[in-house]
């Protein structure tokens, strides 16, 4: 089975989700569908499932 290589963007996902508990992620707008930004990691080290959404017009 071949080995999988992480890209640049996946190693500092892992270094940032160690070294800060999360890694923040911002999705830009893009024709109809607006901007929004989300969190990885917090549920590897809370051990809580984490879920919030917020809408700003």
């Amino acid at each position: 089975m071949p080995r999988y290589i992480m890209d640049q963007y996946e190693e500092k996902a892992l270094k940032d989700i160690e070294e800060y508990g999360c890694h923040i992620l911002h999705v830009m707008e893009e024709d109809e569908y607006p901007r929004f930004t989300y969190s990885i990691g917090i549920q590897k080290n809370t051990g809580q499932p984490v879920s919030k959404m917020l809408a700003v017009h």
